[in-house]
Protein backbone atom coordinates (compact mmCIF):
# COMPACT_ATOMS: atom_id res chain seq x y z
CA UNK A 1 0.00 0.00 0.00
CA UNK A 2 1.65 3.35 -0.67
CA UNK A 3 2.09 5.95 1.74
CA UNK A 4 -0.17 8.54 0.10
CA UNK A 5 -3.22 6.27 0.28
CA UNK A 6 -5.76 7.45 2.46
CA UNK A 7 -7.84 4.57 3.54
CA UNK A 8 -8.16 5.21 7.22
CA UNK A 9 -8.35 8.07 10.13
CA UNK A 10 -7.32 7.00 13.59
CA UNK A 11 -7.24 9.41 16.52
CA UNK A 12 -6.15 8.59 20.44
CA UNK A 13 -6.97 10.30 23.86
CA UNK A 14 -7.07 10.29 27.10
CA UNK A 15 -9.85 8.55 28.68
CA UNK A 16 -12.25 10.87 30.81
CA UNK A 17 -11.70 10.08 34.60
CA UNK A 18 -8.80 7.41 33.50
CA UNK A 19 -5.20 9.53 33.17
CA UNK A 20 -3.53 5.98 32.80
CA UNK A 21 -6.27 4.98 30.26
CA UNK A 22 -6.47 5.87 26.60
CA UNK A 23 -9.42 5.48 23.96
CA UNK A 24 -8.47 4.70 20.27
CA UNK A 25 -10.72 5.53 17.19
CA UNK A 26 -10.73 4.88 13.89
CA UNK A 27 -12.47 5.53 10.85
CA UNK A 28 -11.91 3.55 7.49
CA UNK A 29 -12.82 4.89 3.92
CA UNK A 30 -11.88 2.01 2.40
CA UNK A 31 -12.25 -1.39 3.18
CA UNK A 32 -12.46 -2.63 7.27
CA UNK A 33 -10.37 -2.49 10.20
CA UNK A 34 -9.99 -3.96 13.65
CA UNK A 35 -7.56 -3.64 16.62
CA UNK A 36 -5.22 -6.35 18.08
CA UNK A 37 -4.27 -6.21 21.38
CA UNK A 38 -1.62 -8.80 22.86
CA UNK A 39 -2.45 -9.80 26.58
CA UNK A 40 -0.65 -12.36 29.18
CA UNK A 41 -3.22 -15.05 27.70
CA UNK A 42 -3.37 -14.17 23.98
CA UNK A 43 -4.92 -11.78 21.82
CA UNK A 44 -7.75 -10.04 22.19
CA UNK A 45 -9.40 -8.33 18.95
CA UNK A 46 -12.15 -6.31 18.04
CA UNK A 47 -14.63 -6.56 15.28
CA UNK A 48 -13.42 -5.53 11.81
CA UNK A 49 -15.77 -2.81 11.12
CA UNK A 50 -15.29 0.47 9.39
CA UNK A 51 -15.13 3.00 12.39
CA UNK A 52 -14.93 1.93 16.08
CA UNK A 53 -14.17 3.58 19.60
CA UNK A 54 -12.14 1.10 21.48
CA UNK A 55 -11.72 2.32 25.41
CA UNK A 56 -9.62 2.61 27.86
CA UNK A 57 -6.62 0.87 26.45
CA UNK A 58 -2.93 0.86 29.16
CA UNK A 59 -0.31 2.25 27.37
CA UNK A 60 0.86 -0.64 26.72
CA UNK A 61 -1.77 -2.26 25.56
CA UNK A 62 -1.93 0.72 23.19
CA UNK A 63 1.50 0.86 22.37
CA UNK A 64 2.41 -2.90 21.70
CA UNK A 65 -1.34 -3.06 19.14
CA UNK A 66 -1.63 -3.69 16.16
CA UNK A 67 -4.34 -2.01 13.29
CA UNK A 68 -5.03 -4.58 10.67
CA UNK A 69 -6.56 -2.79 7.30
CA UNK A 70 -8.04 -4.76 4.34
CA UNK A 71 -9.75 -3.72 1.04
CA UNK A 72 -13.25 -5.96 1.10
CA UNK A 73 -12.33 -6.84 -2.87
CA UNK A 74 -8.95 -7.69 -2.46
CA UNK A 75 -9.64 -11.43 -1.01
CA UNK A 76 -9.38 -9.88 2.80
CA UNK A 77 -5.35 -9.20 2.11
CA UNK A 78 -4.59 -7.61 5.34
CA UNK A 79 -1.26 -4.42 5.70
CA UNK A 80 -1.16 -4.56 9.41
CA UNK A 81 -0.16 -1.47 11.24
CA UNK A 82 2.25 -1.66 14.46
CA UNK A 83 2.97 1.60 16.46
CA UNK A 84 6.13 3.30 16.45
CA UNK A 85 8.88 2.66 19.00
CA UNK A 86 8.46 5.92 20.67
CA UNK A 87 4.42 5.49 21.37
CA UNK A 88 4.81 5.45 25.05
CA UNK A 89 6.47 8.88 25.22
CA UNK A 90 3.81 10.10 22.33
CA UNK A 91 1.43 8.78 24.57
CA UNK A 92 2.67 10.35 27.47
CA UNK A 93 2.53 13.86 25.51
CA UNK A 94 -1.65 13.54 24.89
CA UNK A 95 -3.11 16.68 26.60
CA UNK A 96 -6.22 15.52 28.18
CA UNK A 97 -9.92 15.91 26.62
CA UNK A 98 -8.63 16.46 23.05
CA UNK A 99 -8.33 13.24 20.33
CA UNK A 100 -5.08 13.72 19.21
CA UNK A 101 -4.39 12.50 15.49
CA UNK A 102 -2.23 8.62 15.04
CA UNK A 103 -0.67 8.98 11.72
CA UNK A 104 0.90 6.66 9.25
CA UNK A 105 4.70 6.43 9.30
CA UNK A 106 5.77 3.99 7.05
CA UNK A 107 3.67 0.94 5.52
CA UNK A 108 3.99 -0.94 8.60
CA UNK A 109 4.43 1.87 11.39
CA UNK A 110 1.60 4.41 12.87
CA UNK A 111 2.59 7.85 14.92
CA UNK A 112 1.25 9.47 17.20
CA UNK A 113 1.20 13.25 16.35
CA UNK A 114 2.40 15.84 18.84
CA UNK A 115 -0.08 18.88 17.72
CA UNK A 116 2.16 21.91 18.66
CA UNK A 117 -0.02 25.32 17.41
CA UNK A 118 1.94 27.77 15.27
CA UNK A 119 3.99 30.58 16.77
CA UNK A 120 1.30 33.05 16.30
CA UNK A 121 -1.13 30.86 17.70
CA UNK A 122 0.94 30.36 21.07
CA UNK A 123 1.63 34.30 21.36
CA UNK A 124 -2.41 35.15 21.14
CA UNK A 125 -2.88 32.18 23.96
CA UNK A 126 -0.48 33.75 26.26
CA UNK A 127 -1.06 36.98 25.74
CA UNK A 128 -5.34 35.76 26.42
CA UNK A 129 -4.56 33.62 29.08
CA UNK A 130 -2.65 36.67 30.88
CA UNK A 131 -5.74 38.73 30.29
CA UNK A 132 -8.92 36.16 30.98
CA UNK A 133 -8.95 34.69 35.04
CA UNK A 134 -8.36 30.40 34.36
CA UNK A 135 -12.37 28.95 35.02
CA UNK A 136 -11.46 25.66 32.76
CA UNK A 137 -11.88 24.36 36.26
CA UNK A 138 -15.97 25.48 36.69
CA UNK A 139 -16.44 24.48 32.88
CA UNK A 140 -15.55 21.08 31.67
CA UNK A 141 -14.94 21.12 27.85
CA UNK A 142 -18.19 19.64 26.52
CA UNK A 143 -18.80 17.85 23.57
CA UNK A 144 -21.31 18.13 21.19
CA UNK A 145 -24.31 16.55 20.97
CA UNK A 146 -23.74 15.50 17.67
CA UNK A 147 -19.79 13.94 18.24
CA UNK A 148 -21.57 12.03 21.71
CA UNK A 149 -24.49 10.02 19.90
CA UNK A 150 -21.90 9.42 16.91
CA UNK A 151 -19.86 7.99 19.87
CA UNK A 152 -22.91 6.20 21.40
CA UNK A 153 -23.91 4.77 18.21
CA UNK A 154 -20.48 3.20 17.90
CA UNK A 155 -20.59 1.49 21.03
CA UNK A 156 -24.04 0.12 20.49
CA UNK A 157 -23.60 -0.93 17.44
CA UNK A 158 -20.04 -2.81 18.81
CA UNK A 159 -21.93 -4.03 21.33
CA UNK A 160 -24.49 -5.57 19.43
CA UNK A 161 -22.10 -7.04 17.35
CA UNK A 162 -20.90 -8.78 20.58
CA UNK A 163 -23.83 -9.89 21.86
CA UNK A 164 -24.43 -11.56 18.17
CA UNK A 165 -21.00 -13.10 18.36
CA UNK A 166 -21.78 -14.94 22.04
CA UNK A 167 -25.08 -15.61 21.28
CA UNK A 168 -23.43 -17.73 18.18
CA UNK A 169 -21.02 -19.33 20.04
CA UNK A 170 -23.05 -20.24 22.88
CA UNK A 171 -25.46 -22.00 20.57
CA UNK A 172 -22.04 -23.95 19.31
CA UNK A 173 -20.93 -24.85 22.45
CA UNK A 174 -24.30 -26.32 23.03
CA UNK A 175 -24.24 -28.13 20.49
CA UNK A 176 -21.09 -29.99 20.91
CA UNK A 177 -22.00 -31.05 24.28
CA UNK A 178 -24.76 -32.47 23.47
CA UNK A 179 -23.10 -34.12 20.41
CA UNK A 180 -20.56 -35.83 22.87
CA UNK A 181 -23.71 -36.76 24.65
CA UNK A 182 -24.00 -34.08 27.29
CA UNK A 183 -27.56 -32.72 28.21
CA UNK A 184 -27.85 -28.59 28.68
CA UNK A 185 -30.38 -26.63 29.74
CA UNK A 186 -31.24 -24.27 27.20
CA UNK A 187 -29.82 -20.02 27.66
CA UNK A 188 -31.52 -17.89 25.78
CA UNK A 189 -30.80 -14.49 26.23
CA UNK A 190 -33.25 -11.87 24.96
Amino acid sequence: MALNENHFDMWVRQAEGEPDRFDLKFDVHTGKGFLRTPHVGGTSSTPASSHDTIPALSAADLSNSKFSWFDDSSNRDRTEFGFAAETIDDIKAIKPGNWTRVSQLDDTQLKIQQSVPPVSQQKQAAVKAKMMPDDRSSHPERKSAAVYICELESDLERTRRHVDQLKKRIADLEAEVEGLGGKTRPLILE
